[in-house]
């Protein structure tokens, strides 16, 4: 082909292209134009003005906005079904570990299978691990619980097995929120707690103190003091334990309730007064037999001072032919007190004495 062809077919190609172009470019214009004048027109018909010259325009207002109003009402209606929606969720997972432990207790009730009663336990420890929400949870339910139900229990048991303190951390908040309450119940739960895990703070420390001291009930005192030492009070909180002790003691008709608040009345006693109060009691020949058996424990736990009162009394109480202590002062005389060749010697009169060998 010569190159006078080659030119002139570049140039019909060149015509085509720009030819193209334009046509595109116009459409465009045309079509923005269009759209211009079609947003301005609507702007124009919805103005004040002519929305009070036409009623069509009212109508069509009145029409739109109730399309509006429908389509906001269908968006609201989805934002609360799904809003409603993710709460069930929210609420589902909260439950689930109650449901986890409820299916605890019914494998307690229901099946003898301890391994599979074993893997729901560390299950839901594996929940509660490392997850305050979980726990606090639980705690909440443990709350609606009876105080001394076996439910109850199995949460503690559940709670204390978690690593790092954070069950022993859940426990304490719990006990210390029960006192909160000011009932009965929420005393009661408190003493549980700590009587069941050992929980030792200054919190708990004052919290038993305040029921041992100001409780209503006679036996939630008396439990607190069950866990408390008497160095933890003070002087005039020990002598005001020791005058509840003793109403107490005159209040009940049970012989074996009485010898218990006889012997927390010792352990609450100064040395001295200790002392003075078992000796007293040993030689009254009218006192019960359990009770001077407490006494003898005391004086064996090193709780009496081992005066030589104390040693003269007990060997007085050995030497009574037939009592039905005798044997168990033997006992103590010879563990807790230097005995001398003499006094071995007398105790060998009474038969039926067994005395270890004096070396």
């Amino acid at each position: 082909m010569s190159l006078k062809g080659l030119v002139v077919i570049f140039a019909i190609g060149l015509s085509f292209y720009l030819g193209y172009q334009l046509g595109v470019s116009d459409s465009k214009l045309h079509s923005f134009d269009n759209v211009i004048k079609t947003t301005s027109r609507s702007h124009d018909e919805l103005s004040p003005e002519n929305l009070a010259q036409s009623p069509d325009n009212s109508i069509q207002q009145s029409s739109a906005l109730q399309q509006l109003n429908q389509g906001l009402g269908e968006y609201d209606g989805q934002t609360n079904s799904a809003f409603s929606s993710d709460n069930e969720q929210v609420i589902n997972i909260d439950n689930d570990i109650v449901g986890l432990f409820s299916e605890l207790i019914s494998l307690q009730q229901t099946s003898t299978d301890y391994k599979l009663y074993g893997s729901k336990i560390d299950e839901i420890r594996k929940r509660l691990i490392n997850n305050p929400t979980e726990i606090a949870i639980i705690s909440e339910h443990f709350e609606t619980l009876e105080t001394d139900s076996n439910e109850s229990y199995l949460i503690v048991s559940i709670l204390q097995g978690l690593p790092n303190q954070q069950g022993i951390e859940a426990l304490t908040s719990l006990a210390v929120q029960s006192l909160d309450y000011s009932t009965e119940k929420g005393n009661q739960q408190f003493l549980e707690i700590v009587g069941r895990t050992g929980l030792s703070n200054e919190s708990i420390t004052e919290g038993l103190k305040n029921i041992a001291l100001y409780g209503e009930l006679d036996s939630q005192r008396l439990y607190a003091l069950d866990m408390l030492m008497p160095f933890q009070l003070s002087q005039n909180e020990n002598q005001t334990v020791r005058e509840q002790l003793t109403q107490m003691q005159l209040d009940t008709d049970d012989q074996a309730q009485a010898n218990y608040l006889f012997g927390q009345t010792l352990r609450f006693s100064d040395s001295q007064s200790r002392t003075e109060l078992a000796l007293n009691t040993l030689k009254d020949d009218n006192t019960d037999l359990q009770r001077k058996s407490i006494i003898l424990d005391f004086i064996e736990l090193g709780q009496i001072d081992k005066t030589q009162s104390t040693k003269e009394t007990l060997l007085t109480l050995a030497k009574t032919k037939g009592h039905p202590l005798q044997q168990n002062a033997v006992k103590v005389l010879v563990g807790s007190f230097d005995i001398n060749q003499q006094e071995y010697q007398e105790l060998l009169e009474f038969d039926g004495v067994e005395l270890p060998v004096l070396r």
